[in-house]
């Protein structure tokens, strides 16, 4: 999962029971001087809350979210929910400070993003639509400001396939075959039988120690860069064609490798992947900025919902948990 799918994961995980009193009220949390109001948190918790189907999704993910007051969740949860609302208020913050604008062709995968992050349509139609709204609202944004560090402000077909022409190199791939041996030694004596004028595909069945691929001859298929440890990856994409590598050592053992063809695939052929490709090679320069951002952030948190941890860049839940219903207490005269 790239950056931004965590993020928006996380900021959907949350629910609590809303107060019904409308008299004014503190602000949730404040972010280098803009205000998130409590009342933006409590409609995107009472809009979770009042999808079932997302509720029951994220229990049996593993995740420790109901409380024991009806229609309510932990309130440590709640903390997490306030602390993913900073950040989606610091990648605003940069969308507005770069003068980034909401592409149709970025709202539109968005819109897709945040669909399959919730589990489907069906979960997603069970939102009310100003919160559909919402989500789509704050993935585009967080997609604009990704986008932005690989110089892209639009997913449509013809910057994604003017980027890819562009950067053909990540997109190659090579069909691999290997013998994997113990030691360097026998690596060493695989090279030489090979050098003699040995079948490759026979020496690899009768001495990797390789399972999934030494019946197939050592076959490991075709694949992108990226798909193997990085000391293999390496030797993959340096290797001619058709002529095996000098002994590779990885964690699993000594490797002789033989890439037997390389190519470019077509754009129609990975048009449907390469916006993900795109995101994965802005994800470490993203994600080093948002923690710089978080880190330097001036936040302060209302203390019902915990305390601002500039280390970790989360709120970090009370000390003393809320008890259930989590509905904040209501302010004087509410």
């Amino acid at each position: 999962m790239t950056r931004l799918l965590a993020l928006v994961a996380l900021a959907l995980a949350g629910a609590l029971a809303v107060s019904g009193c409308a008299a004014a009220e503190p602000d949730a949390a404040t972010v280098n001087g803009d205000a998130i109001a409590r009342s933006q948190l409590q409609d995107e918790l009472q809009a979770i809350a009042g999808n079932d189907a997302y509720v029951q999704s994220l229990s049996a993910g593993g995740l420790v979210v109901t409380g024991a007051g009806a229609n309510s969740l932990r309130s440590d949860f709640v903390s997490l929910v306030l602390g993913r609302q900073v950040e989606w208020e610091l990648i605003g913050a940069r969308a507005a400070g770069e003068g980034l604008t909401i592409d149709p062709s970025v709202e539109a995968a968005a819109r897709q993003q945040v669909i399959e992050s919730v589990g489907g349509q069906e979960v997603f139609d069970q939102f009310p639509a100003s919160y559909q709204d919402f989500l789509v609202e704050q993935w585009a944004t967080a997609l604009a400001v990704q986008l932005s560090f690989v110089g892209l402000d639009k997913v449509d077909d013809a910057t994604l396939e003017a980027y890819f022409e562009d950067n053909a190199e990540q997109f190659e791939e090579v069909c691999v075959r290997h013998v994997l041996v113990a030691t360097e030694a026998e690596a060493q004596a695989v090279e030489a039988q090979l050098a003699a004028g040995a079948d490759f595909a026979q020496l690899a069945r009768d001495l990797s120690t390789d399972p999934g691929s030494a019946e197939q001859g050592g076959d490991l298929g075709c694949v992108s860069r990226g798909q193997f440890v990085a000391e293999f990856d390496d030797a993959v994409f340096a290797a001619e064609v058709g002529e095996p590598t000098a002994p590779v050592e990885t964690d699993f053992g000594w490797h002789v490798i033989l890439v037997t063809e390389r190519r470019t695939p077509d754009f129609a052929d990975v048009r449907d992947q390469l916006l993900q490709t795109v995101l994965a090679s802005a994800d470490a320069d993203f994600a080093a900025w948002l923690a710089g951002a978080k880190a330097d952030a001036d936040v302060e948190v209302d203390p019902r919902y915990g305390t601002w941890s500039a280390d970790q860049g989360t709120v970090a839940p009370p000390t003393t948990l809320l008890p259930d219903p989590l509905s904040p207490p209501a302010p004087p005269g509410g």
